[in-house]
Parts: structure tokens; C-alpha cells; sequence
């Protein structure tokens, strides 16, 4: 009987134990911040939508003239089919700004470097609510005046549902996959477009006229210019400021561009440090930070920043609506 009650008061005990753990293991995971992209999806544009009919030429128009040309053979199914009848609906977001892509969760990086954008879109075209695929179809991206830069296109993506989209340039040996800045109605041979004269085309854009995917597209090119090494450090009000509810991002008012910073966390002084950032030399910087705490958002941005090797940042955080969050954004 002795040896009954030990053994029945042991279980008990290991039971308690193992409900103690278990209750501990819940609080935690109930207490784990929401990803980065939940907490700052309130900040995205909203789509523009427009509709096609299959197996036609057809031109839709953005509210910031981005132009996109599908053609009798722009769109197929899932499994690789042409669609040539039909009602597509499409979804278009564009982002010209820094502003822009920091809302909307994109970067201007290509395989870690640094990239000078000419605009960013996003398609979605489905077909009675299916998802519909890009066989070939046209973009121009609007341009605010002539640039010599010769641009490339870019398709974007994501490496986990928590991170930011980043991009992977073309195959540019194809054609339709490089373009020079083109003056609508130009009839120069100096790398200009003279065979498309559509009079609702905005004045000066980036021409491409063989796309092959939806969803992310970029008009960019490698910054292959001198850069410097930086360390760079963002000092915040206190250690309610962290990685779980905190972005922070580095603008190239320049060469349009932008980028997430991350870096690494100290608890101990509040801040994060990232040691070898690589900068444009000779072009200022802007910072901005974005947090979301309990629903609440902050915001700081310090603009002309002169690029050195050592930067240090005190962000006087501040509480920001989310309309006025985005309008600071859209001055970036």
C-alpha cells in the first residue's frame, strides 16, 4: 500500500509539473508579437481595378500613367493555355516613390545590392474569380523627365510571408527586356521609341514590351557607381521599441530607391547597429522608422543625411495616425 501511494504521488507530481510547463509554454506563444507584415499592412495602397476582354489589344492606364498593353495572346490559364475570350479582371498597384514601396513592403535590392528604381507595379489578373497567368504583354513606366540610363525589368518576390519583396532582374538577352527613356512621338533614332504613338501615353516613359509574369514588376538598374562601408546606428526612446514591432528604412532620394535596414538589437541601450551598410558616396540619406505598438503607430524620418562611415540616429519617435503616416511616406 506504501509503495502505491508513492507511486501515485509521484505521477501526481509529475503531472503538476508537466502542467505548469505547458501553462508557461502557452503564455508564451500568446504573448509573441504578430509578424511585421501583419502589423504594417493598414499602410498599403489600395489596388486600382480595371477589366479586359482575352484575345484583344487592349490598354489599361494607372492614376500615375503607369500603361500596361495586353495583347490578342497576353493571358493564359493554369495550364499553360491561351485564353482568347472572356471577361480578366485586373488589379494594379503602383509605387513611383520610396514612399511607396516602404508602405507597400517592397525594397530596392537585387541580390543584396543596391538598385535604382524607375517604378514598381503589381498585377493580379484572374478570370471568374481563377487566377489567370501572363504569357506576353507590354509596360511603360512613366519617367518625370528624360533620363540616359538605360533600365532593366525586374520581377519581384518573397522569401517568407514575413518579408519584404525584393527582385531578381530578367533574362535581358531576350528582347523587350532592356529599354532606353523614350519621348512619346519622338522621330530620332537616339535610342528613343519612334513605331508607338499612342497619344494617352504619358510624355516620357520606360518601354517594355514583353513581360512574362504578373504579380511584382520593376523598372531598374544596378547603382554601379562608388560606394562607401558604413556603420550605422538607430538609438530609440526606450525598449518598447523592438525588432517585433519596429522597421526601420534607408532612402536614396537620388536614384529613387530605398531599402529595409536590419541590423542587430541591443537591449541594453536600445538600439540596432548594422556595421556594413553599403551607401551611394556623395549622396545624402534619408531615415524613416515605422512601429506599431499595440496597435499604435509611431513614426520618425530624418532627411540629409550626409553619407560617412559612421552614422548614429537618435529616432524621437512619435505618435503618427495612419493617414498621416502614409502622407509623411508619400514625401519621401
Amino acid at each position: 500500500m506504501k509503495l502505491i501511494y508513492q507511486t501515485l504521488l509521484t505521477l501526481c507530481c509529475v503531472s503538476l509539473i508537466i502542467a505548469a510547463a505547458c501553462k508557461k509554454h502557452n503564455n508564451n506563444v500568446s504573448t509573441i508579437s504578430p509578424p511585421i507584415n501583419q502589423l504594417f499592412s493598414d499602410l498599403r495602397s489600395t489596388p486600382q481595378n480595371f477589366t479586359v476582354t482575352a484575345g484583344k489589344n487592349q490598354t489599361i492606364i494607372g492614376t500615375d500613367s503607369t500603361v500596361v498593353n495586353f495583347y490578342p495572346n497576353s493571358f493564359k490559364d493554369k495550364n499553360g493555355n491561351i485564353i482568347t475570350s472572356g471577361t480578366v479582371s485586373i488589379q494594379l498597384l503602383e509605387m513611383y516613390k520610396p514612399g511607396d514601396m516602404i508602405a507597400n513592403r517592397t525594397s530596392a535590392t537585387a541580390n543584396g545590392q543596391l538598385i535604382q528604381s524607375g517604378g514598381q507595379i503589381k498585377i493580379l489578373a484572374t478570370m471568374n474569380g481563377q487566377e489567370v497567368f501572363a504569357n506576353k504583354y507590354g509596360l511603360a513606366f512613366k519617367q518625370p523627365g528624360f533620363l540616359s540610363k538605360r533600365m532593366e525589368l525586374y520581377y519581384g518576390g518573397v522569401t517568407g510571408s514575413d518579408s519584404v519583396t525584393t527582385w531578381s532582374i530578367t533574362d535581358t538577352t531576350k528582347n523587350g527586356t532592356k529599354s532606353y527613356c523614350v519621348i512619346k512621338n519622338d522621330t530620332t533614332n537616339n535610342g528613343k521609341d519612334t513605331s508607338r504613338h499612342y497619344d494617352n501615353w504619358p510624355n516620357i516613359y520606360y518601354l517594355f514590351d514583353s513581360c512574362t509574369t504578373f504579380n511584382w514588376i520593376n523598372c531598374d538598374h544596378f547603382f554601379g557607381d562608388s560606394t562607401i562601408n558604413s556603420s550605422i546606428t538607430i538609438n530609440f526612446p526606450d525598449n518598447s521599441y523592438t525588432i517585433y514591432n519596429t522597421q526601420i528604412f534607408i532612402v536614396f532620394p537620388k536614384i529613387n530607391s530605398s531599402q529595409t535596414f536590419y541590423g542587430t538589437y541591443n537591449s541594453a541601450n536600445t538600439s540596432i547597429t548594422n556595421s556594413s551598410v553599403r551607401l551611394p558616396k556623395g549622396q545624402n540619406i534619408e531615415i524613416a522608422v515605422i512601429a506599431n505598438k499595440n496597435g499604435t503607430f509611431y513614426y520618425f524620418a530624418q532627411t540629409g543625411i550626409a553619407t560617412a562611415n559612421t552614422i548614429s540616429i537618435t529616432a524621437a519617435m512619435a505618435t503618427e495616425t495612419r493617414g498621416d503616416i502614409i502622407a509623411r511616406l508619400l514625401g519621401l
